[in-house]
């Protein structure tokens, strides 16, 4: 993959929170982080970072500023998930689970922001939001716990950190995936690579078992994996989402740019797109809006975290934005 970014000329490192936001008429309150390099909105409703964007005059960044998706149908009146950004899947991810909403509760949680840390040197741009268990979260996972969610970014790199907290007297567990939606220029011209020789679980074939034999994933139909990548590997072998952002032909390796994906306690990868059909059924998601996006997911599936009485777990995402990937096939 490519090298770091330029450095901008100036460097301004802020966390401004806002309130009464109007987005589609509807009011969410949270904060803009920002580094000169790029800026990130995380709002209050599900801790939920919803714009990474980059303030470079370069023209592969000028073309499409912003590296997340979010739907234009996405309801935002607090009464269900924002479809899109970096939703929080916790207790569970999809149906593992006794929660009511599929992904559990968390995305669906107003969050508090409890604090926040600039630091110009190192380009960096810090917010924290935390979420503790209640009568009603009780009801459905019937543990006390408290969630801390910092969101950062340090020159051209994204970090969100989830740490779990055992504040109840038996032990708990759990399973919890960061919900990426990528944006694209176009599903076409869209790829991920990393997964070469891993195996996963195929949703869409009642969980058939498979192994990954491609060196790059492309989509040309509905796709909804879990990967289940041994520690090695994730160590080893970091994530990629390729976006060919505009085409010179035979020059490729000039006109692409991407995300790089790290992980800590995070070792499962889900790859999805709702495809044609899908993307028809949720109210919430637009009939074409699947040519705009994949989601990668940094998660723990495969084997549930288990957290005793008065400890903690903690796990973590890293998103690089590089440009010049020059192995894009076609």
């Amino acid at each position: 993959m490519g090298g770091p970014l330029p450095k901008s000329k100036t460097s301004k490192c802020s966390c401004v929170p806002f309130g009464g936001r109007k987005q589609e008429g509807v009011s969410f309150e949270g904060v803009i982080l920002s580094n000169a390099q790029f800026e990130c909105t995380i709002y209050a409703f599900g801790a939920h970072v919803a714009s990474w964007r980059s303030l470079s005059d370069l023209e592969v960044f000028k073309t499409k500023p912003e590296f997340l998706f979010v739907s234009k149908k996405a309801i935002l009146d607090g009464t269900k998930p924002i479809r899109g950004g970096i939703p929080i899947c916790f207790p569970q991810f999809g149906k593992l689970g006794e929660c009511t909403n599929q992904h559990g509760f968390a995305r669906n949680a107003t969050w508090e922001f409890v604090g926040s840390e600039v630091d110009e040197e190192k380009v960096l741009a810090k917010a924290t939001f935390t979420l503790s268990s209640t009568e009603k979260t009780m009801k459905e996972f019937p543990y006390k716990f408290k969630l801390n969610y910092t969101v950062s970014i340090e020159k051209e790199f994204l970090n969100t950190k989830l740490e779990v907290i055992n504040e109840d007297e038996k032990a708990f567990e759990f399973t919890t995936a960061l919900h990426t939606y990528f944006g694209a220029k176009s599903i076409t011209d869209i790829a991920v690579k990393g997964l070469n020789g891993v195996r996963y679980t195929d949703s869409l074939e009642d969980g058939k078992k498979c192994v990954e034999g491609e060196e790059e994933i492309r989509f040309d139909k509905e796709v909804d994996r879990i990967y289940r990548r041994n520690v090695a590997l994730v160590d080893k072998e970091r994530l990629e989402i390729i976006d060919r952002v505009w085409e010179d032909k035979g020059v490729l390796s000039q006109h692409t740019r991407g995300v790089a994906m790290t992980t800590k306690n995070l070792n499962d990868a889900v790859v999805w797109n709702p495809w044609i059909d899908k993307a028809k059924s949720m109210g919430d998601f637009g009939d074409e809006e699947y040519k705009e996006m994949v989601c990668v997911e940094a998660a723990a599936i495969d084997e549930p975290v288990k957290v005793k009485p008065g400890a903690s777990w903690i796990g973590e995402q890293t998103l690089e934005a590089v440009i010049n990937l020059a192995h894009f096939s076609v």
